[in-house]
C-alpha cells in the first residue's frame, strides 16, 4: 500500500510540473533589466539561470521567459526581427563588413555565396545576451565580440567605447 500511494504522488508531482514547464524555469524575481539587458545577481546566478533554461529550450518557451523582462530584447529575438535583404548581404560582404550589424550577426560563406547567421548559435546564450551582446553579473558583464568574449570587471557604459583599452578586461 505504501508503495502504491509513493508511486500516485511521484505521479502527481510529475503531471504538475509537466503542465505548465515555463513556471519552473528560471525565476524572473532575482534578475533586472537595465538599460536593455538583463543583469543577474552574480555569476553563479546567472550559471544556474543558462542551465535551467536548457531544459526548455523550445521557441515557445524561450519567448515566454523572456516576455517576462520588460525592456529587454534577447539575441534571439533581435536577429528573428532582423531583415537584412540579399542585396543587404551583398553590400555587407562586398565591403567586408558588417558595420551596424557587428553585435548581432556574422557573415559566413564566400563573396556571393554570403549567409548571415546570428553571433551567438546558442538559443540559451543568445537568450540571456541582449542584441549589444551583453548581459551583466552583479558588477561585471560579457560583452560577446566578433569571436571573443570580453569580460568587463567593474562595468560602466565607457568601457563599451573602447574595449581594448581598460584593465579590467579580460578577453576569453
Amino acid at each position: 500500500m505504501k508503495k502504491l500511494l509513493a508511486m500516485i504522488a511521484i505521479g502527481l508531482i510529475a503531471v504538475t510540473y509537466s503542465c505548465n514547464p515555463v513556471a519552473e524555469m528560471a525565476s524572473p524575481e532575482d534578475i533586472s533589466v537595465a538599460n536593455g539587458r538583463l543583469r543577474f545577481r552574480d555569476f553563479d546566478h546567472l550559471q544556474q539561470v543558462a542551465s535551467a533554461l536548457r531544459q526548455h529550450q523550445t521557441k515557445a518557451e524561450l519567448d515566454a521567459w523572456e516576455k517576462k523582462f520588460s525592456g529587454f530584447t534577447s539575441m534571439r529575438t533581435a536577429f528573428e526581427r532582423l531583415s537584412v535583404s540579399e542585396e543587404d548581404i551583398e553590400t555587407i560582404g562586398k565591403a567586408q563588413s558588417e558595420k551596424g550589424y557587428e553585435s548581432l550577426l556574422r557573415l559566413d560563406g564566400e563573396q556571393g555565396n554570403l549567409e548571415a547567421s546570428r553571433l551567438i548559435d546558442s538559443e540559451i546564450l543568445a537568450t540571456l545576451f541582449n542584441g549589444e551582446g551583453i548581459v551583466l553579473f552583479g558588477n561585471d558583464a560579457f560583452k560577446y565580440g566578433r569571436g571573443q568574449v570580453y569580460v568587463l570587471r567593474n562595468f560602466a557604459e565607457s568601457k563599451l567605447q573602447n574595449l581594448n583599452a581598460a584593465d579590467e578586461i579580460v578577453v576569453l
